[in-house]
């Protein structure tokens, strides 16, 4: 009978999203506007000509490969330095044969060769899943996404 509850409250709870609210945030946060911005991100790529999105998120991947699967972009993990973290580094990590540029989603600033590279867009993250994190898309070298 509670299993058979749960599974009924999910989709009506996923259908009244945000709502219901629990301590003045949405019950289903975590869930909340993953696929805006991994949309964000791909439309991002379109219009910076790049190909290839490289992220250190875990969670931000996961969904740009569900999301994104039919966009015709590339999507790979940051390298990882020593073991891997997750899934996506030990298996999609950016390779040491891809060249040219990328789309790096960042919640930093990367530095190339010393020099900080200004962001080509800062996502919006307000009310999503990663409200409070500072998210921006950056075209930067392969080489540069090798060593973030």
């Amino acid at each position: 009978a509670l299993h058979t509850a749960i599974a009924a409250a999910l989709p009506v709870l996923t259908a009244l999203a945000p709502a219901p609210l629990v301590g003045g945030k949405p019950l289903l946060a975590r869930y909340l506007g993953r696929a805006a911005l991994s949309e964000a991100i791909i439309a991002t790529a379109r219009d910076t000509g790049q190909g290839i999105v490289v992220a250190e998120n875990r969670d931000i991947l996961a969904d740009l490969f569900h999301t994104g699967r039919a966009s015709g972009l590339s999507f790979r993990a940051v390298p990882p330095k020593g073991r891997a973290l997750n899934f996506y580094q030990q298996t999609l990590a950016f390779g040491p044969d891809e060249e040219g540029e990328v789309l790096a989603i960042l919640d930093h600033v990367p530095a190339c060769d010393g020099v900080a590279i200004t962001a080509a867009k800062r996502l919006d993250t307000k009310g999503t899943a990663y409200a409070g994190r500072d998210f921006a898309a950056y075209v930067i070298p392969a080489a540069c996404a090798r060593g973030l």
